[in-house]
């Protein structure tokens, strides 16, 4: 048996549910019971509304041709500039990388002396695009020499400004030719070399004494 234990007070109502309609109460002469159906109650079903389809017109696109575009070219006007223009200086040219050469002449005098020019008399010796005489201390030319019938005799020029003394080194594929000292002061001198080809490499250096 079910007991619901369900408690009343007068005028008040209450809804219980019964299990397979089990109910028993001591005071049915003092309340009303109603009989709502079946638990759960069963909802009436809610009708769908039916939906009528609506035509919906197609609009109908009208083209707008889209006008052309003519471009006007902007014409920029050439400046003359007014006045004289002043003069541009010419860089001086350093190369950036020891060049192929055959002929090179260097100055690692400290005493104030270096080369003023070097000018074949004997074959020819061109010097390097960037090179230029005078070979100041720790400078460097690099030249191509071409020996006419395996001789080349140049000019040297030396200028000794402090009147020191210094030598002159000729050096043939590394090994030394020749030891000159025409110093102290200026000195203009021939250097003979003999039993050249065009593959060896022709050192000068001007050096301390």
């Amino acid at each position: 048996m079910w007991v619901y234990d369900v408690l009343l007070e007068p005028e008040q109502t209450k809804n219980i549910w019964l299990v397979n309609g089990t109910f028993q109460s001591y005071y049915t002469n003092d309340m009303t019971i109603v009989d709502d159906g079946v638990f759960p109650p069963v909802a009436s079903p809610t009708p769908s509304p039916s939906s009528t389809p609506t035509n919906t017109p197609t609009p109908s696109v009208t083209t707008t041709p889209t006008p052309s575009v003519t471009t006007t070219p902007t014409v920029t006007p050439s400046v003359t500039p007014s006045g004289t223009a002043a003069a541009t200086p010419t860089p001086t040219v350093t190369p950036s990388a020891t060049p192929s050469f055959n002929f090179e002449v260097g100055n690692i005098n400290t005493v104030g002396a270096y080369i003023e020019g070097i000018t074949a008399t004997t074959g020819s010796i061109t010097t390097k695009t960037g090179y230029s005489y005078p070979v100041n201390q720790g400078d460097v030319l690099y030249a191509d020499y071409v020996p006419s019938v395996n001789d080349l005799d140049f000019d040297i020029q030396i200028k000794d400004p402090s009147n020191l003394d210094y030598l002159i080194r000729v050096e043939i594929n590394s090994s030394t030719s020749q030891t000159l000292i025409p110093g102290p002061g200026d000195w203009l001198g021939t250097i003979n070399i003999t039993g050249v080809i065009d593959s060896d490499v022709i050192t000068i250096t001007l050096e301390d004494n």
